[in-house]
């Protein structure tokens, strides 16, 4: 007998973000959920790509994990596909509510929503097509996509963004949010390499091969479950990778936004270890995984012992400071960090010797924790007042304007100058307020899948940009809203703290990176 999550269990995290946005009770969005069907399509030209086929896979994973009513409309002469997709949706959900099909004249008067891959497949109108090129993924709610290049060089990461961007415009059709607490997309492409936004440019070409050095990756939650689904479909991944997590899916909620997990991982009788996820997912690849299903702390202490490898990449995928400060203290060449909240989706850069902040820099506090403020913390790295941080908390709509910019500090203008217009919550960075308090005292803020998605996947871009040698347009920060135009993205620089340890102590962290073991015993 086939397990199946409760329908208000499963969507819990999507339910909270909808009732917020609708303003309306739990029990009144789920219907939005459970009572609503949207359209895949595609064209069949594009469909029949790499590229084509993971947008369709990983947009239907995506949007599965909050509607269980999907019909596709693709080429009947992509019977594999269709199979693939239509396999992967009932693992997903076989519950009394699911229904995944395969219509050949769909009526567009049944759905709530519709999206196409590339372009629809008979030139009917839709609301959302997206597409790819390379590093880019472009998105349009008008039906016009910009003129990409086209690329075959097998690069993942524009498809995975299109998804995640798709899923998310698909989200705002089935809530219908009041005024005000969401935008479209419009019509942009964004860059997963430099992180600009309409651009034409596809980015470098992957190298034919990427090999991980000793790569640990800590936390396979959700931001974990992207990072990883991002990384199997690098073209020819290999090397040796880590995953610590010492927990199982063994809540159905985690099927909200675990997009390598099926609904028999969730079964509390028989829950899947979360860091097998990662074995299932690159059996019969190059890639050695080497699971930990231990707490991280166990796993660190292996490390310092020689037990284990010292791990030249380090991809924090936690949620709490602790977890961070010891995952830093490994001294790694390169820390990667990947966060959500609410729906604001993170990914930072930490390279030992960047003279840029590490995360004990961004990540510390005043020893009594009761000490810390955002407002004179927020108004110390924006340059905008006390009294302007205050009232942006107050009304998120809050956008940076040519006032505020005029009553910051000379040094701050220019960075504030380049964010007019964007909300002051998101230039300021809402993760980076959060990530320097306490776990217990956060407020709860559902993440969602396209969000995880998100942050999971461009953690793997940096990665495999990092390994590749590519270079990166990520010194620091990047923080990107999916209910605010792309446009209101930011990049962010941070300095290393003159206090913090990397600094003070920075000929003992020299001294270990030489000498501490990195073979195993």
């Amino acid at each position: 007998m086939t397990f199946a999550a409760d329908p208000e269990r499963r969507f819990d995290r999507h339910l909270g973000l909808a009732s917020e946005l609708a303003g309306k009770s739990r029990s009144e969005v789920i219907r939005k959920f459970v009572d609503q069907r949207l359209l895949l399509t595609g064209d069949p030209e594009r469909l029949a790509t790499p590229a084509g086929r993971l947008m369709l896979l990983v947009t239907a994973n995506l949007i599965a994990r909050f509607c269980p009513k999907i019909d596709l409309q693709l080429d009947p002469s992509e019977r594999m596909l269709v199979d693939e997709t239509l396999g992967l949706l009932h693992r997903i959900d076989s519950s009394r509510h699911a229904e995944f099909r395969m219509v050949a004249r769909p009526a567009l008067s049944t759905y709530a929503g519709a999206l196409a891959i590339g372009a629809p497949t008979t030139g009917m109108p839709v609301d959302v097509v997206i597409d790819a090129a390379g590093w880019l993924a472009a998105i349009s709610t008008i039906g016009a996509l910009p003129p990409l290049p086209r690329t075959a060089d097998g690069n993942p990461f524009g498809a995975l963004i299109a998804a995640a961007l798709g899923a998310a415009e698909i989200f705002k059709h089935l809530v219908k949010p009041r005024p005000g607490k969401a935008f479209p997309f419009g019509t942009a492409t964004f860059s997963a390499y430099d992180y600009s936004v309409d651009s034409l440019d596809p980015g470098p070409t992957l190298h034919p091969a990427t090999v991980l050095p000793p790569t640990l990756l800590a936390g396979v939650g959700a931001v974990g479950n992207a990072f990883l689904l991002a990384l199997s479909n690098v073209p020819n991944v290999c090397g040796d990778l880590y995953p610590v997590d010492k927990e199982q899916v063994d809540d159905p909620s985690n099927l909200n936004r675990y997009s390598l997990a099926e609904e028999r991982d969730a079964d509390p009788e028989h829950p899947m270890p979360k860091t097998h996820l990662a074995v299932r997912l690159f059996e019969g690849t190059g890639l050695d995984v080497h699971p930990l299903q231990v707490p991280l702390d166990t796993a660190l202490k292996r490390v310092h012992n020689g037990e284990l490898p010292r791990p030249t990449i380090v991809a924090s995928a936690v949620d709490n400071n602790a977890a961070r400060d010891d995952l830093q203290k490994l001294w790694p060449d390169v820390l990667l960090e990947g966060a959500t909240d609410h729906t604001l989706a993170q990914v930072s850069r930490h390279e030992h010797g960047s003279g840029l902040a590490c995360l004990l820099c961004i990540h510390s506090r005043p020893s009594n924790a009761n000490e810390f403020s955002y407002v004179s913390h927020a108004a110390e790295i924006s340059g905008l007042s006390q009294a302007v941080i205050a009232a942006s908390l107050r009304d998120a709509e809050m956008v940076v304007t040519d006032a505020h910019i005029e009553g910051a500090p000379d040094a701050m203008r220019t960075h504030l100058a380049a964010h007019v217009g964007k909300p002051i919550c998101s230039v300021v960075g809402e993760l980076e307020r959060l990530s320097a308090k306490p776990a217990a005292e956060l407020p709860h803020q559902p993440t969602v899948s396209f969000v995880s998605m998100m942050s999971g996947v461009l953690m793997a871009a940096e990665l495999v940009k990092y390994v590749g040698g590519l270079g990166s347009g990520l010194l620091t920060f990047f923080q990107i809203d999916t209910m605010f135009p792309l446009q209101n993205a930011g990049l962010q620089t941070v300095e290393a703290v003159s206090n913090c340890y990397c600094i003070t102590r920075s000929d003992a962290i020299r001294q270990y990176r030489a000498v501490v073991q990195s073979s195993v015993k």
